[in-house]
C-alpha cells in the first residue's frame, strides 16, 4: 500500500504531537496591536510545514486548531474554545491548515530554494486570504479597513517570521535527516 494511504503510526502521532505543542507555545508569545494580535504562530507554522512530510505538518496544524477548538488554550494569549475560532482571528487558524497543506503540496513537488520560496509564498497567501475574509465576514468591518487592521501591519513581519521558520526548517532538517526524509527536503 501506498506509504501516503497507509494508516498513522506512532512516528506520526509524535510528529504531530511536536508540531502542536511548538505551535502553541508560539501562539503565546502575544502582544495585542488590534483585532489581531502579533505571535509567533506564523513561523512556527512555517517550521512545521517545511520540516515535516506533508502528511504530518498537516495532521500537527489541524489537530492544533481542533485542539483549540474543543477548548484547549492553545491559541494566542492562552485561548481556546469555538469562540476564537468564531472570533475575528479564527480565519487566520483555518488559514494556517490550508496553507500548510498548500505548503506541502508545493515543497514536496518543487526542489530546493524555489520550493521554499513558493511553499512560503503559499502559506502566507492563504493565512492572509482566509484571514481576511474571516474578518470581514465576522465583524461586518469593510474589506479595505480589514485589511489595513490585519494584514499590512504585518506583512514585513510575517515575511521574517516565515523566512525565519523555513531556514530553521533546513537546519533541523540537515541536523536530523530523518525528521524530513520521507518527504524528501533535506
Amino acid at each position: 500500500m501506498d506509504r501516503e494511504r497507509r494508516a498513522l503510526d506512532a512516528r506520526d502521532v509524535t510528529y504531530a504531537a511536536a508540531g502542536v505543542a511548538l505551535v502553541a507555545v508560539c501562539a503565546w508569545v502575544s502582544v495585542p496591536v488590534g483585532p489581531v494580535p502579533f505571535t509567533l504562530q506564523t513561523m512556527a507554522v512555517a517550521f512545521v510545514a517545511l520540516a515535516l512530510p506533508p502528511r504530518r505538518a498537516l495532521l500537527a496544524v489541524a489537530a492544533y486548531a481542533l485542539l483549540g477548538a474543543a477548548g484547549l488554550p492553545v491559541f494566542n494569549a492562552m485561548q481556546g474554545g469555538v469562540g476564537v475560532l468564531l472570533g475575528p482571528t479564527g480565519g487566520f487558524v483555518a488559514g494556517f491548515v490550508v496553507g500548510t497543506a498548500l505548503a506541502g503540496l508545493a515543497a514536496s513537488r518543487l526542489e530546493g530554494v524555489a520550493g521554499r520560496v513558493v511553499a512560503c509564498a503559499l502559506l502566507l497567501a492563504a493565512t492572509y486570504a482566509m484571514g481576511w475574509a474571516w474578518l470581514v465576514l465576522s465583524t461586518g468591518m469593510g474589506p479595505a479597513a480589514a485589511f489595513a487592521v490585519a494584514c499590512a501591519p504585518f506583512v514585513v513581519p510575517d515575511v521574517a517570521k516565515v523566512a525565519t521558520g523555513a531556514a530553521l526548517a533546513r537546519v533541523v532538517g540537515a541536523a536530523l535527516p530523518a525528521l524530513s526524509a520521507s518527504a524528501g527536503r533535506r
